[in-house]
């Protein structure tokens, strides 16, 4: 014969297996949500960080040298004017004859035995200077030439061997809020040329952007831009088939709220290119916080391949 289970222990048994299923549902649930809150951030957050440009990789003209201080200088001592120097006659006053003259201009001849003053030397008159010659006119200085690059040509591809881009260019324009286009998102594999400046060769700088990372891709065309140091080298081929080579001056960090407009849009006397993307610390609500610019000058005149055979 079984035994009779106790209704209030039955009961008690069951309010722990309640409160232990409510625990476990608790636990699952808070699992999920952040499990949910982790992959919302995986999709959002960029997988790895850009390299950002090496405190010593600033292009030199951006340097601004020190005045060195040489205290105040003091005012040269003012020389004292001369007073004139009275002459020794006066107009109103004639001079005092000398001795044996008369009244009339008559002189009246010595005593015998006088002794006769000798007779003044004659002075002999002064040369006459020959004249200055006229000073021959300053040459005048020959005009500086005005710095001449090539002609407009839209550029089609740029090369970078030492961060390993090799891109075709778009051309990018003006958003309707004034700003530069970019790439669209599933684009971020080609890098963009402003076809409102000057293009590659011409006099002026020639302006590029791409991302840095996207979404869809991972890294984007740009993502090693940091890396890039004073001397490297870059190319940019342009659609009438020349190549024309850059040099690196040097790269640097700006925080987007203070962007360089003037050094990248700016007026340049020479072929200078400018290489513009993101960087810096990352968030969800404003993305990477600086752009990373290029500084770069033609090293070289452009050159066009010659086809085989």
């Amino acid at each position: 014969m079984g035994r009779r289970s106790d209704p209030e222990t039955s009961g008690a048994v069951s309010r722990r297996g309640k409160v232990r299923r409510a625990v476990g549902f608790g636990l699952v649930t808070l699992l999920a949500l952040a499990g949910a809150t982790m992959l919302v951030m995986a999709f959002n957050m960029p997988a790895e960080r850009p390299p950002m440009p090496a405190g010593d990789a600033a292009p030199a003209f951006l340097a601004t040298p020190t005045p060195a201080t040489t205290g105040t200088p003091t005012s040269a001592p003012t020389a004292s004017p001369t007073a004139p120097t009275p002459t020794s006659t006066s107009a109103a006053r004639p001079p005092v004859p000398t001795d044996g003259a008369t009244p009339g201009g008559t002189v009246t001849p010595p005593a015998p035995g006088t002794p006769t003053a000798a007779p003044m030397p004659t002075v002999t008159p002064m040369p006459t200077m020959a004249p200055m010659p006229t000073a021959a006119p300053m040459p005048t200085a020959a005009p500086i030439p005005t710095p001449t690059g090539l002609p407009p040509s839209i550029p089609k591809s740029l090369s970078i061997p030492r961060i390993g881009v090799a891109t075709k260019l778009m051309q990018l324009g003006l958003n309707k809020d004034n700003t530069i286009q970019v790439p669209t998102p599933d684009r971020a594999n080609l890098a963009g040329w402003y076809k409102f400046g000057p293009s590659p060769g011409e006099i002026g700088n020639t302006v590029i952007v791409g991302h840095v990372d996207s979404v869809k891709i991972g890294r984007a065309v740009f993502f090693r831009l940091g890396e890039l140091r004073p001397g490297d080298k870059l190319s940019i081929v342009r659609k009438d088939g020349l190549t024309v080579p850059y040099r690196v001056d040097g790269v640097k960090a700006y925080p987007k709220a203070k962007f360089p407009t003037d050094l990248v849009y700016g007026s340049s006397n020479k072929s200078t290119l400018r290489l513009v993307t993101c960087g810096g610390p990352w968030s969800k609500k404003t993305s990477y916080r600086d752009n990373i610019i290029v500084f770069a000058t033609q090293s070289a005149p452009a050159w066009k391949a010659v086809a085989a055979g």
